[in-house]
């Protein structure tokens, strides 16, 4: 499950919790208000600022619409 830490009142960390949730991911999301830059926890690794943020999710995006995609030309007839 994917952890992640920001601070409530911070827009732009709040527009993570939004993407993450728009991805309907399994996540748990911790609110601190003195928490500076966003972190986000899976699979045993840490990912701090929002740039590696930003990638990661990325990755996460990519991998989740080839999950989904239509692969009907991987199965010869």
């Amino acid at each position: 499950m994917i952890e992640l830490t920001i601070n409530p009142t911070d827009k732009k960390q709040l527009k993570i919790k939004q993407t993450l949730e728009d991805m309907s991911l399994a996540r748990k999301v911790v609110e601190k208000e003195n928490h500076q830059s966003p972190t986000l926890s899976h699979s045993g690794k840490t990912y701090s600022g929002f740039d590696d943020i930003e990638k990661y999710i990325e990755e996460l995006v990519q991998l989740q619409k080839q999950w989904y995609a239509c692969r009907c030309d991987m199965f010869a007839d």
